[in-house]
């Protein structure tokens, strides 16, 4: 801003100036650092003051709501609820093919809309270039940062430059809107570009918001699906496994008691051809003794004789009286 008279010119703290004389910069002294700079009075002399230090910001794509009196701290943002006084909606490609069965081929989907809200924040390296290059540098400044980040989202897919890709989209479009910057000589150094508010139109919000929770559903369906397979074929590899150590089992048994079975009746056979009368009687006690083993016998005493009376049908049981063990008597 042009000073409107006087014969010296007070600079603030992180203030620089440009001095001209008869609308020209004076030679020496085109650029005044902050202190106190004589001059001559309006008009021959006028003095245009910039904030060289001061971190400078513009937002590309969204401007906030006005509202009178005190700022209210912001509330919960919602992707269905308008939250700036106007929208910027950019064009967003996606990975994602759409197969169309109609006409049996493959096509590209149309691009995505978003909605966008990019703060920019820069600073005036050199205010010669930034004042003398360009009638009006701030706004060229924020139409090439526009221009950039329309070319760099048509360029990214929408859903990870809503996630995975956001914060290295920021430093990838710093980069670009300086390389722009130092291109066109503004003389200013872009410190920070952010993705601050990226969503779909609040139009389309609440169906967006469906369409990724069907998604996710989809998702969670698969990975409990693969995870009840990975269970079921565990446990039926386990139990065939089971099934068929069991059956070798089986059968080496009954191999064993085959080939026993064999071994004891060539015993037999060569024992009783040796002494048919003495293998019949002793094959008739054995079988008495195990047949008896748990009978209940009764033995009758007679005045000459003793009766010995087995029956083979009544077992003695285990927990019967006549089973438990004599107590010892005590000392």
């Amino acid at each position: 801003m042009p000073l409107a008279g006087g014969l010296a010119a007070a600079l603030e703290i992180g203030e620089q100036a440009l001095l001209e004389r008869w609308g020209k910069p004076v030679p020496g002294r085109e650029i005044l650092s902050p202190g106190f700079h004589a001059k001559w009075f309006w008009p021959v002399d006028r003095v245009h003051r910039y904030r060289t230090h001061e971190i400078q910001t513009f937002n590309v794509g969204f401007e906030h709501e006005e509202q009178e009196g005190e700022q209210k701290e912001p509330e919960v943002v919602l992707w269905t609820v308008s939250h700036v006084k106007n929208e910027f909606h950019l064009l967003v490609a996606s990975r994602e093919r759409v197969d169309d069965r109609s006409t049996n081929a493959n096509r590209a989907p149309p691009v995505n809309l978003l909605s966008v809200g990019v703060p920019v924040q820069f600073q005036i390296t050199n205010l010669h270039d930034w004042a003398y290059n360009y009638a009006d540098a701030g706004t060229l400044l924020k139409e090439l940062a526009t221009r950039e980040v329309s070319r760099y989202l048509v360029g990214v897919d929408v859903n990870e430059i809503m996630s995975t890709t956001r914060f290295t989209a920021g430093d990838e479009l710093r980069r670009r809107i300086q390389a722009r910057a130092d291109e066109l000589k503004l003389g200013a150094k872009i410190l920070f570009v952010g993705l601050q508010d990226v969503h779909p139109p609040v139009a389309i919000g609440a169906s967006y918001e469906k369409v990724m929770a069907a998604r996710q559903q989809r998702e969670a369906n698969i990975r409990m699906a693969r995870a009840y397979a990975t269970r079921t074929n565990a446990l039926a590899s386990a139990d065939a496994t089971r099934r068929r150590l069991t059956a070798a089992a089986q059968s080496t048994n009954k191999v064993a008691v085959a080939m026993a079975t064999e071994s004891l009746f060539t015993n037999q056979l060569a024992a009783y051809r040796a002494s048919p009368d003495v293998y019949a009687q002793r094959a008739y006690l054995q079988a008495l003794v195990r047949g008896a083993s748990d009978a209940r016998k009764f033995i009758v005493l007679g005045t000459n004789s003793q009766i010995l009376r087995l029956n083979l049908e009544d077992k003695i049981r285990p927990d019967d009286l006549l089973n438990q063990p004599v107590p010892a008597p005590k000392p």
